[in-house]
């Protein structure tokens, strides 16, 4: 594993529809850095889901997703029946291979989403909204602004200040406990970051 960060701008990002066409998903970063959908060992990304529709399907691989849009998002169960409803904020845990249906009760809405493959490592999300000081920990971080405008302070022999406005993404890497922690302030009202947290097992590292 090598230490960076990098920030990478909203348009360096590539859209590539998704969920049966029902939706449009964004690729954020994923490891390793060049692997297919078949052999990635974990993914983050954004998704506009625009219409109703199943999700796809992922053989093998465990999933967060996360609602940031203002809108709730319904998945259906569809061999439970089964209905749970996400507002803003609430994010739910399963395996890739269940068969959920996504319904728009208030129409189109936002997901931030982690997937790793099962058995070779974990993750958790998180929404930022405040000025705090983000304890870092070895493994990947991934900063995505969802809205508004957001500045993350380094040490200045790890580059200063970052500025992060919506759609842009910091990917940070580290080897190590830091002794710093990471200076977030939002610098618009309303402003909104998802972070994710991603560790490989012993056997996958890099």
């Amino acid at each position: 594993m090598h230490d960076t960060i990098r920030l990478i701008h909203a348009h360096e990002l590539a859209s590539a529809p998704c969920h049966h066409d029902a939706a449009i998903t964004r690729q954020l970063a994923q490891y390793p850095a060049q692997a297919s959908a078949d052999d990635f060992l974990w993914r983050v990304s954004t998704t506009d889901i625009r219409q109703d529709g199943p999700l796809d399907a992922w053989v093998d691989i465990d999933r967060i997703l996360l609602v940031t849009g203002d809108t709730p998002l319904c998945l259906t169960h569809t061999e439970q029946q089964r209905d749970t409803r996400l507002d803003y904020g609430g994010r739910l845990y399963f395996a890739g291979e269940t068969p959920y249906r996504a319904t728009l009760p208030e129409g189109p809405t936002h997901t931030f989403d982690l997937m790793f493959r099962r058995k070779q490592g974990h993750g958790c999300v998180d929404l930022r909204t405040r000025e705090q000081q983000l304890p870092l920990r070895p493994g990947d971080t991934i900063l995505h602004c969802l809205h508004g405008r957001f500045r993350a302070s380094f040490p200045a022999h790890l580059g200063g200040e970052r500025l992060l406005d919506t759609g842009d993404t910091l990917h940070i890497t580290l080897d190590y406990v830091p002794f710093f922690k990471l200076g977030l302030t939002p610098l618009t009202p309303g402003a909104r970051l998802a972070d994710a947290r991603l560790n490989l097992y012993p056997g996958d590292q890099r």
